[in-house]
């Protein structure tokens, strides 16, 4: 008979970058949580007619979601990732679909996107398919630096949609700046 310990396994260190190293080592494609189209559906509401709006991907990975939007007309999207062959393969997605790759690509911590890009960016529609459920494995600390990352990265009108698995426990007063903590 089997031990329990051979029965139970620990559940993956999400927020560890090693993780993401050894997952991108030979999966090629991969949609957390909805298909792209669904996560779409929830993002469409907030695209401007114009598509000149900046948006970045956090933690891209191998999701084909910068092809929508690309697919929609909007060419400003910069795919996140601090894995490269992450986006190394979001490239040859982009390459499969549409013959060339116009898009922009960069390796990034989302606790750290002022440090990563240089100088934070004026984004105007942020969006994330599960990467902040994977930085809270990393605990409230973790969590909160992203939060406030992405908040110092947003234009003044800006909007993040971020879909996740698991509910984190945070509220917000309709009066209070979300991104804004004890503080702030």
């Amino acid at each position: 008979m089997k031990s329990q310990a051979n029965i139970l396994s620990l559940p993956p260190n999400f927020e560890e970058q090693g993780y993401w190293q050894e997952r991108f080592a030979s999966k090629t494609t991969f949609e957390w949580l909805v298909p792209s189209a669904t996560f779409m559906s929830l993002v469409a509401p907030y695209l401007s007619a114009s598509a000149r709006q900046k948006i970045p991907n956090l933690g891209s990975g191998t999701s084909d979601l910068h092809t929508h939007f690309r697919a929609r007309g909007y060419h400003d999207v910069t795919s996140l990732d601090y894995e490269p062959r992450a986006l190394d393969r979001g490239r040859d997605l982009e390459e499969e679909a549409f013959g060339d790759a116009q898009m922009h690509y960069a390796v990034a911590d989302v606790t750290k996107l002022a440090d990563n890009l240089g100088r934070p960016e004026a984004f105007d529609l942020i969006v994330d398919k599960g990467t902040a459920d994977a930085v809270a494995c990393g605990g409230d600390v973790a969590l909160r630096s992203m939060v406030l990352s992405v908040r110092d990265c947003f234009a003044a009108d800006g909007v993040w949609i971020s879909i996740i698995a698991q509910f984190l426990g945070y509220a917000v007063r309709a009066q209070e700046h979300p991104f804004r903590g004890p503080g702030d």
